[in-house]
């Protein structure tokens, strides 16, 4: 649902609505490959655990001056009286 976003080294970062350890969604990132390779590597940053950590990113991710990671989810939170699993988060991943 959002796109993905470069860091200075060339590598991608992007999030998943679903999946990930508790289903919730996930913070990824995709590392170039080396000089000579072919293929990109996988790691999920964050896995989220649903309420009120937060459930469903679906925002850009953008970085800070310090590679810091900011976006919103669309569930989760503490909040009420917005359907499923809260309101909604705004979260950040430090390296």
């Amino acid at each position: 649902m959002a796109g993905v976003i470069f860091n200075s080294k060339g590598s991608l970062y992007g999030t998943a609505s679903i999946g990930g350890s508790a289903f919730g969604g996930t913070v990824f990132q995709l590392a170039a490959p080396n000089a000579g390779e072919l293929v990109w590597s996988y790691t999920v940053f964050y896995s989220f655990s649903k309420a009120p950590d937060g459930t469903a990113p679906q925002a850009d991710l953008i970085f800070d001056r310090a590679g810091n990671l900011y976006s919103t989810t669309l569930y989760g939170g503490t909040g009420t009286g917005c359907g499923y699993g809260g309101c909604g988060t705004v979260f950040e991943l430090q390296p």
